[in-house]
Formats: C-alpha cells, sequence, structure tokens
C-alpha cells in the first residue's frame, strides 16, 4: 500500500535492490522492521546508490525486545536500562520513562540482533543475589529452537532429530500479541 511508486531490480537470487519513491513509504519500510514473508526475516540495509552492493553484510535486523519482571531500579535511570539492554543487542531505542515507574512489566527496548548468533533467551543480573530475567521478541521470524539462531529449524539443525520439547530456545521467546477488535 505504498503512496507512490517502487521500482525493484533483481540482483542475485534473494538480493534486490528496491527504490521507494516517496519518503513516507521509506520511512515506514524502514522503520516497520523487522518485514516477514512466509515466516522468514527480510533483511535490509539503506543503500547509498554508490557503494558495491555485495560488500554490504545482511547479518542484523532490528527488532523489539521486551525483558521481563526487571527490577524497577533498573528501568528508572537510562544508564542502567541501556546495560541491561546490551545483554540482548547493540541498542537503538529503549523505551522509558526517566525516573518514573514503569507502567508495564518488562523494559522495551528496539535492539540489532545479530542473524549469525544465538537468540539471546535470559539476561542475568546480579543486585542483592544474581536473577535471570526472560527476553521476548515480538514479530521473531523464524528460528531453530536448537541452536537459536535464525534462517533454518530445528529438522535443519545438527543431526535434525531433536525434539523441539529437549531444545533451549522454544515459541516462548516471541511475544504473543494480542488481536486488535474491530
Amino acid at each position: 500500500a505504498a503512496a507512490k511508486e517502487v521500482t525493484f531490480k533483481v540482483l542475485d537470487p534473494n538480493l534486490f535492490l528496491v527504490q521507494l519513491h516517496c519518503l513516507g513509504d521509506w520511512l515506514r519500510v524502514m522503520e516497520g522492521r523487522p518485514w516477514l514473508f512466509r515466516g522468514a526475516v527480510i533483511v535490509m540495509e539503506e543503500y547509498d546508490g554508490f557503494s558495491n552492493v555485495h560488500a554490504y553484510k545482511l547479518d542484523k535486523i532490528p527488532v523489539w525486545a521486551r525483558i521481563q519482571g526487571i527490577p524497577e531500579g533498573l528501568m528508572r535511570k537510562r544508564e542502567l536500562a541501556e546495560k541491561v539492554v546490551k545483554k540482548v543487542g547493540d541498542p537503538i531505542t529503549v523505551v522509558m520513562n526517566e525516573g518514573k515507574i514503569n507502567p508495564t512489566p518488562y523494559l522495551r527496548a528496539r535492539v540489532w540482533l545479530d542473524l549469525k548468533k544465538p537468540s539471546v533467551r535470559v539476561v542475568p543480573i546480579t543486585l542483592k543475589k544474581r536473577m535471570k530475567y526472560l527476553v521476548q521478541y515480538e514479530k521473531l521470524p523464524a528460528f531453530c529452537f536448537f541452536c537459536g539462531c535464525m534462517g533454518h529449524e530445528v529438522t535443519e539443525c545438527g543431526d535434525g532429530i531433536d525434539s523441539r520439547e529437549t531444545c533451549e530456545w522454544g515459541d516462548w521467546l516471541r511475544v504473543q500479541l494480542m488481536p486488535t477488535v474491530p
């Protein structure tokens, strides 16, 4: 539903140049990431028009992460919240009301996830004692429940015979978004 024309150029299998002819469309596409197609992530990077397209790594995606149950004190100061978020990925945005109580039971942040590394399941924090806090992701693409990496599923990893029940990762990493009422 783009407002203006969109031009596509096929460069290689699974590699495309896309030109959006409206700044509003471009902002919606880039800020709405990650985009999924049949559960797989579409990896996008801003292109300057001059660089060698094949030199782009295309190995990171921005996602919204929620770190569940973090103590209030860690969510009131930006520097502490960012320190917690860095354990999940490189921070882009940390949502918080500095100095105020967080109205949600989680710390929400947009982070860069490395597609070659396993998704972080828990964040360990030691205050009075060592605790682990569950990490969940919004719009998380298909990933392997055995190794935690994106781009393949458990049947394609290792010997391929691991059952989902014995794996360290699972669907519980995905935020179950509430359906909207018409």
